[in-house]
């Protein structure tokens, strides 16, 4: 009843299509199963390559790209300086790393000349941080997630990033 199903480590994930259609545009719901797919099995897949060569198996179309800029809470126009590395597939924030966040493989897309990505990153102590941005003539503009689970409960708060393609 357009649903599509995906076993995910024995566990069923139902995806109803007209939900995700409603919010994602037609042409990028291939991306979005495809990104969905890569982050259930990319730390299979990364975890059992060969000693080595894991660089070789992910490398993402933003690999070697450093973005520079603000990082702040959505309700302010006011943020801290962060970096936005981009090495090996994987994303990660120079401000998050403070935190415990590891980097986080990314799935990218491009329409209209911009470059669409989305990535997830995890600390054990902190919980995960959902990014999702666009990068269009050097700019990367993003928001991401952040949600931790503890003893009181879930927190969910959610930040931007707006930064352009530093120097090497």
């Amino acid at each position: 009843m357009g649903r599509i199903g995906v076993a995910v480590s024995h566990l069923p994930i139902y995806i109803d299509k007209y939900l995700v259609e409603s919010i994602v545009k037609p042409n990028q719901f291939f991306i979005l199963i495809s990104a969905i797919l890569l982050f259930s099995f990319g730390e299979l897949v990364w975890s059992t390559a060969p000693n080595g060569s894991q660089n070789a198996l992910f490398s993402g179309k933003l690999d070697g790209s450093v973005y520079s800029g603000n990082i702040g809470g959505k309700s302010s126009n006011k943020g801290d300086q962060d970096t936005l590395v981009f090495a090996n597939g994987r994303l990660r924030s120079l401000m998050c790393d403070k935190l415990g966040f590891n980097a986080g493989i990314y799935a990218t897309s491009t329409q209209d000349g911009k470059t669409y990505f989305v990535a997830e990153t995890y600390s054990s102590k902190e919980g995960k941080i959902v990014w999702r941005g666009a990068i269009s003539d050097g700019v990367l503009e993003a928001t991401f997630e952040w949600v931790k689970i503890g003893v009181f409960g879930k927190s969910e708060k959610n930040y931007w990033f707006k930064g352009s393609l530093a120097d090497r």
